[in-house]
């Protein structure tokens, strides 16, 4: 009985070997294709294997970094131009803000745009268009912009998913 228990231990333990050899090679093969470990660890799970970029943004829910930079450029277009419209569409409601010292909450697009000259104020404006996307300030509640004028986040439910979730145009 001993005999057969020390031949199944070892028949074992070969296997295993075998088994564990096969896959350092099938990793060693996959390594020497990629420019680094990260990619192989970056993977999709669901076997996806296009290689992903460090992506600062992803504590504060914002699972495609260039997407948002695209949107975050855009944003600053629109408000460099006061396009009040199109901004309007990164908006996500209810908004709250302060106009003439009063705590208001914008409903919708079409009070974003009447109240907007009390919204998008010079100095909100100004920090914006300052702002410089690799210093961006992030945490788990969203993207700050400037001194916190502007907070950025992801909204699944809003038309544009990357939407400003926060402005504060009171003066500090």
């Amino acid at each position: 009985m001993r005999k057969k228990l020390h031949g199944i231990v070892i028949s074992m333990l070969i296997l295993v070997f075998i088994m564990g050899c096969a896959y350092r090679v099938e990793l060693t093969s996959e390594l020497g294709n990629a420019a680094n470990i990260d990619q192989i660890i970056s993977r999709d799970l669901d076997g996806d294997h296009k290689e992903k970029k460090n992506n600062k943004y992803e504590v504060a829910g914002i699972h495609d970094g260039e997407k948002f930079e695209k949107t975050f450029f855009r944003i600053k277009d629109l408000v460099e131009r006061d396009a009040q419209e199109e901004l309007a569409e990164y908006i996500y409601y209810p908004l709250r803000v302060n106009i003439k010292g009063e705590r208001k909450t914008i409903k919708d697009k079409e009070d974003f745009i009447e109240n907007y000259s009390h919204i998008i104020t010079e100095k909100v404006k100004e920090s914006l268009l300052k702002q410089k996307v690799e210093n961006l300030f992030v945490n788990y509640q969203g993207v700050m912009v400037g001194n916190g004028e502007i907070w950025f986040g992801y909204r699944e439910k809003a038309k544009e998913k990357y939407v400003i979730i926060a402005i504060n145009n009171e003066k500090r």
